[in-house]
């Protein structure tokens, strides 16, 4: 991947085309602690931004969007990757 960080890839819906990444750890959120008033904040969503625009470039749309995040108190970040149109 990109930043140096390395995924694993798995299929969560093959008739719904999704899959995810997971991995352990992320540079954009090491120092970053998220207060109890911004809870619901997705902090790390800029990776999903990158992801859809990348994707975009090639003429492919997809859905990108957290299901796991560690700022929340999960084991690891998991993104959900759905395709729409190729």
């Amino acid at each position: 991947m990109f930043l140096g960080i390395s995924g694993t890839v798995t299929c969560v819906n093959k008739e719904s085309n999704i899959f995810s990444i997971i991995f352990d750890n992320n540079p954009l959120s090491d120092f970053v602690e998220l207060p109890k008033s911004l809870s619901s904040l997705n902090y790390c969503s800029l990776l999903c931004g990158v992801i859809k625009g990348a994707l975009e470039q090639i003429r492919i749309k997809v859905n990108c969007y957290f299901v796991k995040d560690m700022l929340k108190g999960d084991d690891y970040y998991e993104l959900y990757i759905q395709l729409n149109e190729v």
